[in-house]
């Protein structure tokens, strides 16, 4: 380029005596040259004038172009010196590209890329994105454009790539850990499964192989990672990274019989992985420091207060939504059933079978949950458990370890347990708020979780809302001395935000600040992000639930204790238009799932992501890109803007274009602001509203034929196919959803049983059913229908049904559910009653 500015007039000056004469012309000659023949003169002048201002038009381009290029934006076009500016451009891009292509590779864009997808498919770790755009950014490329948001890049676009990590091999030494070489090598002990996977298998002298994070021997030759960033969530280096020995690194050794270091452990962890079936997939979650266990509990103890205020919803009526979801979303985020389900099921399994071979229980001070399913670490060695009874036949075994309560997670996101009676005391050192928070996180856990059904827990100085929402486990002193005077509680764990002298209240589990007079038992300095737990010999980030999070719990579980009925939204602005369906179909009534579309045209793995982001998009019309990246990333994470214009993307090409030639998901620009799919995209959840809303035609046989078809749009639960920490978002949708497909249920029913059609009422019940399995109210239907057919044993299956499920609810059945069950069963078995109470006296419309 240098070349191109300074050549030019080098050349003008070195033979200017060839077109410019020696000397200034008089006008008389300057006439002669343009009347006379020329010689050449002139051409030669003419010539080198042009050549002048083409120089010229060049050095504006060079400057112009090199002004854009330091800001990252285009150069403007200026008429007359395009062609220069092409020329430059050409130049400039063709040096770049040489310059970089023996130092980094090249990737040309197809369509559905993004700067994330490009990152995480080359490169391994989509948070690269960055490289990849700060490499790129301002670049010309083929079409005359630059890279200047992270969020567009086009199809021909060649885009140069960042190197990959290289890799160093070190020597393993004596004491060494997995934690440890990642703290000193890559700067975050957090870093040590990277280690592993990088090294997962590969052949040590003496013929091991690496298949436990936690077994190292001195003389491994371990393969670290480049120092970078982690990938989210602790990935490894990516595949295919090249590595080179580590400058001044040792050779691999031979085998070296060194004792290896002891263990921190007091004994053999008893792994108890057969105890559920589920177990081996078990992957906590871990959201803002709430546990997936505290979730899990949390979240089923609500779901059945919500229940139980379904059971009393008039027909036609909504329960009034909480206004503040957002700890009930991020709760939802981190749960685990499964995880807690499969815990459960573990303990009482080992409990029946210590039963059945007449032994004693071992003494368990904490549990790991996670990747490796359930272990349990005895304060003795014990033999591992095998062939662990199944769940069947668990009914009624107690759980062997009631005070067992989420710590918090490990540098694995393993979720740790602690056996509270077998430690004894624990006391935390930290400020007054970190002391609550964590105390707080260990009550609302132990209140909620299904093996501590048997712990009655005692609040000091702090938690009285708290023990309000849970009578039954939890009980409030608001002093030390209330306490004292209260006696020892049975069973009992004490959870003090006041000092505690232990030393009074032996045989207590006690977990208290850190300012009690405490003999023994553990000490845990709070007041950093992870705590080390010595007695464990791991690193620990703590639970916690803070003031906050506590007061939207109790205001939450208050709405549903106490919950308000309104008036159902009507539906009369949904007009019904019959119409074939066709192009994508979005399926949220039953199974979540996209039908009518081409499964080649999308990554399998992603199909379960873009699903996610269509029903949100459906039912968030409008939604702005903060709300698609908070809601379907998680609080500390959420999407990029990288990520999220990259799944949008991809779901605006798989969704393709309609028959008139528009997008399903169109752009942002042409609909105003926001995201949302075009009213031609089809979905069950808009039809059945269609179907069902009350227009100029509402009544008589077109009526019953709509809302019949309506039902026929429903083939389960809805959205009953997704897994714990997806659509976050959509609890009050679910519930809105049920709701009106049970009233849907229950109008036609009695529609059909005025028309006399008992068949057809009885279908409409059980379509209902299949969506809201426990509803009290269909099952009054249900029970009414099949008094009428005069079919015995159905009402004698139904009635045990009903009876069923309140007493697994330990609710009492429903007044009008009462009085009907008595007047259909009659005063002796096998006879009905001649006539049934009046019906729906308190729940139609």
């Amino acid at each position: 380029m240098a070349l191109l500015i300074v050549g030019p007039p080098l050349l003008l000056w070195t033979f200017r005596t060839v077109f410019l004469p020696d000397r200034v012309p008089t006008v008389q000659e300057v006439v002669s040259w343009l009347t006379e023949q020329d010689t050449g003169q002139v051409f030669l002048l003419v010539l080198a004038i042009v050549g002048v201002i083409a120089w010229l038009q060049l050095v504006v381009a060079v400057l112009l172009e090199c002004v854009a290029l330091l800001r990252g934006v285009t150069a403007p076009r200026l008429p007359g010196i395009r062609w220069a500016q092409r020329l430059v451009a050409g130049v400039l891009f063709g040096l770049l590209v040489g310059t970089t292509a023996a130092e980094a590779e090249e990737y040309t864009v197809v369509p559905g890329d993004s700067l994330t997808s490009i990152a995480a498919e080359q490169l391994g770790d989509e948070s690269r994105h960055k490289e990849i755009f700060e490499l790129n950014q301002g670049r010309h490329q083929p079409d005359g454009g630059a890279l200047r948001s992270v969020e567009l890049i086009k199809p021909g676009w060649r885009l140069t790539l960042p190197d990959k990590p290289q890799c160093v091999d070190i020597v393993v030494k004596s004491g060494d850990t997995l934690t440890r070489l990642a703290r000193e090598h890559l700067g975050s002990a957090e870093r040590y499964l990277e280690i592993f996977e990088l090294n997962e298998g590969r052949p040590q002298p003496g013929g091991r192989t690496l298949t436990d994070p936690d077994v190292i021997h001195p003389g491994d030759v371990l393969r670290l990672p480049g120092v970078l960033p982690p990938a989210p969530g602790g990935g490894g280096a990516p595949a295919g990274s090249e590595c080179t020995p580590e400058v001044g690194a040792a050779p691999p050794l031979p085998q070296v019989n060194e004792p290896k270091p002891p263990s921190k452990r007091v004994s053999d962890p008893i792994p108890v992985e057969r105890a559920a079936d589920s177990v081996d997939d078990v992957a906590p979650l871990v959201t803002v420091g709430l546990g997936g266990l505290l979730a899990a509990g949390v979240l089923m103890v609500l779901a059945r207060r919500r229940m139980l205020a379904q059971r009393r919803r008039a027909p036609g009526h909504r329960i009034r939504r909480s206004s503040a979801p957002g700890l009930e979303t991020t709760l939802r985020k981190s749960e685990e059933p499964a995880t807690a389900d499969a815990l459960d099921a573990a303990l009482r399994a080992l409990a029946h079978r210590i039963r059945e071979e007449g032994t004693s229980l071992p003494a368990v001070r904490s549990v790991v949950v996670g990747t490796r399913g359930v272990i349990l670490y005895p304060q003795r060695h014990r033999e591992s458990f095998d062939d662990l009874p199944g769940t069947d036949e668990l009914a009624g075994v107690p759980a062997p370890y009631p005070a067992l309560v989420t710590l918090g997670h490990d540098l694995r996101r393993d979720l740790v347990l602690v056996n509270l009676v077998e430690i004894g005391t624990i006391t935390l050192d930290g400020t007054e708020e970190e002391v609550e928070a964590v105390l707080s996180a260990m009550a609302w856990e132990l209140a909620t979780s299904t093996w501590a059904d048997s712990v009655e827990v005692a609040l000091v100085g702090f938690g009285s809302t708290s023990a309000e929402c849970h009578p039954g486990r939890l009980r409030h002193f608001a002093s030390m001395d209330e306490f004292l005077d209260a006696g020892v509680i049975p069973a009992g764990v004490v959870l003090s935000a006041e000092p505690f002298d232990s030393v009074l209240h032996e045989g207590l589990a006690v977990v208290t600040t850190a300012r009690s007079v405490v003999s023994d038992g553990w000490r845990l300095d709070i007041s950093a992000k992870s705590t080390m737990i010595d007695e464990l010999g791991i690193e620990v980030e703590l639970q916690r639930l803070t003031a906050t999070q506590v007061e939207e719990l109790v205001v939450t579980f208050g709405i549903e204790d106490k919950a308000e009925q309104v008036p159902a939204d009507g539906q009369a602005e949904i007009p019904f238009e019959p119409r074939p369906v066709t192009g994508p179909d979005l399926r949220l009534l039953g199974p979540v799932g996209l039908h009518h579309v081409d499964l080649d045209r999308v990554e399998g793995k992603k199909i379960n992501r873009l699903t996610e982001l269509a029903a949100f998009l459906m039912l968030h019309p409008g939604a702005t890109a903060a709300e698609i990246s908070h809601q379907l990333g998680t609080d500390t994470r959420p999407w990029s803007p990288a990520t999220r214009q990259g799944y949008i993307s991809r779901l605006r090409t798989w969704l393709g274009r309609d028959e008139n030639g528009g997008l399903y998901l169109p752009n942002v620009e042409a609909n105003g602001g926001g995201y949302r799919l075009s009213d031609s995209m089809n979905s069950d959840w808009h039809r059945f509203r269609q179907l069902t809303a009350r227009g100029p035609n509402g009544d008589g046989v077109d009526r019953r034929a709509r809302l019949g078809a309506a039902l026929e749009l429903v083939t389960g639960m809805p959205f009953s196919n997704i897994t714990p920490g997806r659509y976050s978002w959509n609890s009050w949708h679910q519930r809105e959803m049920i709701d009106a497909i049970v009233d849907v249920a229950h109008d036609l029913a009695e529609i059909s049983q005025k028309d006399g059609d008992l068949p057809a009422a009885r279908r409409a019940i059980l379509r209902g059913l299949v969506a809201e399995p426990v509803s009290e109210l269909l099952y009054r239907d249900l029970l009414r229908v099949e008094y009428r057919a005069g079919n015995l044993a159905a009402v004698k299956a139904t009635v045990d049904k009903l009876t069923g499920l309140a007493a697994a609810l330990d609710v009492d059945l429903d007044e009008e559910t009462a009085a009907l069950v008595n007047s259909v069963m009659g005063p002796g078995e096998g006879r009905f009653t001649s006539d049934l109470p009046c019906t729906h006296s308190k729940t139609s419309r």
